[in-house]
C-alpha cells in the first residue's frame, strides 16, 4: 500500500500531463505551476520503489470514469470507509482504492477488477451463512425512506429505555416525535443509528423535520402498507414490524454512492445501500431522482447489483478548466530538519457535505467523503519537505474555479456551496 497527499497526486498529473476527467476534481485540484509540480515530482520520484506511485494507478486517479464512495459498518461500531476508482480501458477496468486516512493521507491501493470489490463485500455480507430473501419489494419517497429509518431509530431507543426503565415500550409514535429526532440527530455523523447512516444518500430537502412534513410520511408510509394510525400517533402493521425489526438485528451495512458517466457521456449519479439481517439480505436502491426501493434479494441479486453500481460503462467528460487568478510566487521549501513545516492548503482537500446536484457546464458535485485534517508533510529523503501548493491572491470556486468575493459561501457562476 502506498500512503499520499492528494495534493502530490495533482502535481504528478500536471507534471506527466496525464488526462484528467470530470470526476477527479473529487480527489485533487488542478496545479497550474509546472515549477511546483515539478517540485513534487522529483521529490516523489526520490521515493523508495514501494512507495511511489505506478504510472498505471497515476492513470486512474487523474482520469476515473467512475467514483464510488464506499461506506462498510460491521455491527453498529466498526465503520470500514474507501473511494473505489475505475477507468474504463481497452483490455478491462482498471481499480484503485483510496482509503483516507487520519493523518490526511490517502491510502491507495490497486486491485485487480471491479469483480474482486464486489467479492470482498459479498464475503462481508454472507460471513453469517446464506441468507432468507424476504417477500417483500415497496417503493418508496425519499421523505418515506427517511421517515421509515427515523422512526426505527425511534423505536430502538424506546426499546432500550424500556429495558433500563422496566417501563411498557411505546406502542405508537407521533409525528412531533419524528420531528424531533430528523431535526436533531439527522445531522450528526453517527453511524450507529440508521438516519444518519443513510443521510448523505438521500435529498437533504426531502428529510421530514417539520410536524406537517413528519405526518405527510406517515401517511405514505400507510398507503405503502408499513403504518396505521393508533391512537394520536402511528404504529407498525405486521410489514412494518417485520422491516424494523430486520434492520435493528443487521450485522452488516453497506453503503454505496456512486458517480459515473452514462452511456451518452452525462455524468450521473446512483446509491444503494445493501443491509443483512440475522437472516435475511435487504437492498435499498436509492436514485437520486426518483422513488426508492426496499427487496428482499439473495446474494445473486446482490452480486449483481454491486457490479452494476462498481462497472463503468463510459468514459469520463474531460475536466474544463477555468481561468483564475494568477498564483502568487510561493516560499521556497524550507531547509533541512526544518521544525514545523507549512501544511498543505485546506483548499486541497474535498468537502464533506450533503450530495448536490450536478453542475454544468464542467463540474459536478462529486460523492460525500470524510474531511481530511491539516496536517504537515512528510519529508523528503535527505532533508527537506515536498514544496507546498502556491497560494492564490483571491479565493475561486472549488468546482469551477471562477473567481470569488472573500468569504463567499456561494459561487454565483455555478452555484456550488463553498463551505
Amino acid at each position: 500500500m502506498i500512503r499520499l497527499r492528494n495534493y502530490v497526486i495533482g502535481a504528478l498529473a500536471r507534471y506527466y500531463g496525464l488526462r484528467r476527467s470530470a470526476l477527479s476534481a473529487a480527489l485533487f485540484e488542478d496545479v497550474e505551476d509546472a515549477g511546483y509540480a515539478a517540485q513534487v515530482a522529483a521529490w516523489h520520484e526520490a521515493l523508495p520503489p514501494q512507495s511511489r506511485l505506478q504510472p498505471g494507478m497515476t492513470g486512474v486517479l487523474a482520469a476515473p470514469d467512475l467514483l464510488a464512495d464506499v461506506r462498510i459498518l460491521h455491527g453498529i461500531e466498526k465503520l470500514t470507509a474507501f473511494w473505489l476508482l475505475a477507468q474504463k480501458g481497452e483490455e478491462g477496468t482498471l481499480c484503485v482504492l483510496a482509503g483516507p486516512q487520519p493523518e490526511g493521507e490517502l491510502e491507495l491501493r490497486g486491485v485487480e477488477s471491479p469483480e474482486s470489490v464486489s467479492d470482498m463485500i459479498l464475503l462481508m455480507l454472507v460471513a453469517a451463512g446464506d441468507p432468507v430473501e424476504p417477500e417483500m419489494h415497496v417503493k418508496l419517497t425519499h421523505a418515506e425512506l427517511a421517515a421509515l429509518l427515523g422512526w426505527m431509530d425511534l423505536d430502538a431507543r424506546a426499546a432500550f429505555v424500556a429495558r433500563i426503565a422496566h417501563e411498557p415500550r411505546p406502542e405508537s409514535f407521533s409525528a412531533e416525535d419524528l420531528a424531533e429526532l430528523v431535526a436533531k440527530e439527522a445531522a450528526k455523523e453517527d453511524p450507529r443509528w440508521l438516519l444518519p447512516f443513510f443521510r448523505p444518500l438521500l435529498d437533504p430537502a426531502a428529510l421530514p423535520a417539520t410536524p406537517q412534513q413528519a405526518a405527510a410520511a406517515f401517511e405514505g408510509l400507510a398507503r405503502r402498507g408499513l403504518a396505521e394510525p393508533r391512537r394520536t400517533g402511528w404504529a407498525w402493521t405486521a410489514a412494518g414490524q417485520l422491516l424494523a425489526e430486520t434492520f435493528a438485528r443487521r450485522t452488516v451495512t453497506a453503503s454505496i454512492a456512486t458517480a459515473a458517466a452514462a452511456a451518452d457521456g452525462a455524468l450521473g449519479r446512483h446509491s444503494a445501500v445493501l443491509l443483512r439481517s440475522d437472516q435475511p439480505l435487504w437492498l435499498v436502491d436509492i436514485p437520486p431522482d426518483a422513488e426508492a426501493s426496499v427487496a428482499g434479494i439473495t446474494i445473486l441479486d446482490a452480486r449483481q447489483a454491486l457490479d452494476t453500481l462498481f462497472t463503468p460503462v463510459a468514459r469520463a467528460p474531460e475536466w474544463i478548466r477555468h481561468a483564475q487568478p494568477a498564483p502568487a510566487a510561493y516560499a521556497p521549501a524550507p531547509p533541512p530538519y526544518a521544525a514545523a513545516p507549512p501544511p498543505a492548503p485546506a483548499s486541497a482537500y474535498p468537502l464533506q457535505g450533503q450530495p448536490q446536484p450536478y453542475a454544468a457546464p464542467g463540474g459536478y458535485a462529486p460523492p460525500s467523503a470524510q474531511p481530511y485534517p491539516v496536517m504537515a508533510r512528510p519529508p523528503v529523503p535527505g532533508g527537506g519537505y515536498p514544496p507546498q501548493v502556491p497560494p492564490q491572491t483571491q479565493p475561486s470556486c472549488r468546482q469551477c474555479r471562477q473567481p470569488l468575493p472573500s468569504g463567499a459561501a456561494f459561487c454565483g457562476h455555478c452555484g456550488a456551496r463553498q463551505a
